[in-house]
């Protein structure tokens, strides 16, 4: 490590100016900086533009990105080891062509204090056709960062100045690797550390540069790269259910009711949702969507105490309206109010001699649905877990509900989900949910009924897996 003896003595011994400038110099040198380029390709030339300014026309030291980032995020553990002062970050924006008016590029520059980790300055500027600065644009940008950071040019001011008129970008189709890029935290400093030196910017760049009028200045406020989409327009999931379930009476006063049970069955099953304002990207109202499922099971049968098979079915039908309220874009997790309809079926049907089944009423449960699910991420977005508690009021109940059974009864249902949803490739997720579902029935029968009990339940637990892909 080299040493500078600037003692008194050795200032006695020399000018008060020489030691003066002898300091200025060192302090100078002093700067650290690191460039984080925008990791778009077409932003090669003002990335090296903006590199060339500080790294080779200035006393600044300008550190490799890598050295200061973990998984490519700012590490500020690093930034403290290298010593690092000025954090000086590239932000390409293009909006494309529309009516008539030429698509537009733009470049914002922004200049973080690594000791307060505020950003300083946010100064925006037209990009040429060329995706590169102007020879203007470059000699403001180079005597705000001589400014902001407190550095010298490396030449004297005139070849400075000339050096800056005539830097050539290099061409658009470059073969370098692409830039390392950033998860900036900082972009959200708070307004009043950057509105001003911002609205100072503006003023300096005349409006036939920047290709707006003066009236739109404030949108230069706004964030230079574009919000991302918060949820998706639309998922498709494709499954099966593997269940069991059971219909059940109880305190029987006749002894002409059957009830029934079936072991493992599987089920086809198939989901959807779909946010219309997503295209908008509405923000918290893009969660706005429409949930669908549908699921049908056939092929088994209910045997009775002769020995007759009748052949079963069943089938799910549900739907609804559902809001996916997410909350912050880092963290995806997510609380899911849900209204909607459902609609069971379990039916059997008749031998082929005409013998029905007696004593057992087939069940078409209508039912409002009423919940709350959530998504809570422990991997990022790449395992999620999900679940949803739900309450049913029955509208109706055929034909349990009905004459010659129960017409005077009444019923409600609720309903559970719980389960894991793991990524797989790009849009595709595979999940595995646990459910339970169970209808409460409150019988009245009228005097002189055939049919006499007091309760009854229908109910199924079981498992849904399927592969979905969200767009």
């Amino acid at each position: 490590m080299l040493s500078f003896p600037l003692s008194g003595s050795v200032c006695m011994k020399r000018r008060l100016p020489f030691c003066i400038l002898f300091l200025a110099a060192f302090a100078a040198q002093a700067q650290r900086v690191v460039v984080i380029p925008s990791p778009n390709k077409a932003a090669a030339p003002v990335n090296e533009q903006i590199r060339s300014l500080l790294c080779e026309q200035t006393s600044a030291e300008c550190i490799s990105p890598q050295k200061v980032m973990t998984q490519k995020k700012l590490d500020w553990d690093k930034v403290k080891k290298q010593r690092i002062r000025w954090i000086v970050t590239t932000q390409y924006k293009v909006t494309p062509a529309q009516q008539g008016k030429p698509a537009q590029r733009k470049v914002t520059v922004l200049a973080q204090n690594a000791s307060t980790q505020k950003v300083q300055i946010r100064p925006t500027y037209a990009l040429t056709s060329a995706h590169a600065l102007s020879t203007r644009n470059q000699a403001r940008l180079s005597e705000t960062l001589l400014t902001t950071l407190k550095l010298k040019p490396a030449l004297p001011e005139e070849d400075f100045a000339e050096s800056v008129a005539q830097y050539v970008p290099p061409p658009l189709a470059s073969s370098e690797s692409t830039p390392p890029t950033l998860d900036l935290s900082f972009e959200d400093a708070p307004p009043e550390e950057t509105t001003t030196a911002t609205l100072f910017f503006e003023e300096l760049m005349p409006p036939e540069e920047v290709g707006v009028p003066r009236k739109a200045k404030p949108a230069r406020l706004q964030e230079a790269e574009p919000k991302k989409r918060l949820y998706p327009i639309a998922s498709i999931e494709v499954g099966a259910l593997l269940f069991n379930h059971r219909n059940a009476f109880s305190q029987m006063s006749t002894n002409n009711l059957r009830s029934f049970r079936a072991g493992l069955q599987s089920a086809p099953a198939l989901s959807a949702e779909f946010y219309p304002l997503a295209f908008a990207n509405a923000g918290l109202y893009s969660g706005i969507g429409l949930d669908a499922n549908v699921a049908l099971s056939f092929g088994f049968k209910l045997q009775d105490e002769l020995g007759n098979k009748f052949p079963m079915k069943w089938s799910f039908v549900d739907g609804g309206l559902r809001w996916r309220m997410q909350f912050s874009q880092a963290w995806k997790a997510a609380v899911v109010p849900m209204f909607g309809i459902q609609h069971t079926r379990l039916s059997h049907g008749a031998l082929e001699d005409g013998t029905s089944l007696q004593g057992f009423p087939q069940l078409s449960l209508t039912a409002l649905r009423a919940g709350l699910g959530f998504e809570l991420p422990v991997l990022a977005d790449g395992m999620v877990f999900v679940g949803s508690f739900s309450y049913l009021p029955v509208l109706s109940a055929k034909e349990i509900l009905e004459a010659p059974y129960f017409p005077e009864g009444s019923a409600y249902g609720l309903e559970g989900k719980l389960g894991l949803r793991v990524k797989i490739w790009g849009p595709l997720s595979a999940r595995l949910l646990g459910f339970w579902s169970r209808t409460n029935f409150k019988l009245n029968a009228p005097p002189n009924s055939v049919y006499i009990a007091e309760t009854s339940f229908y109910q199924r637990f079981g498992a849904q897996i399927g592969i979905a892909a969200s767009f």
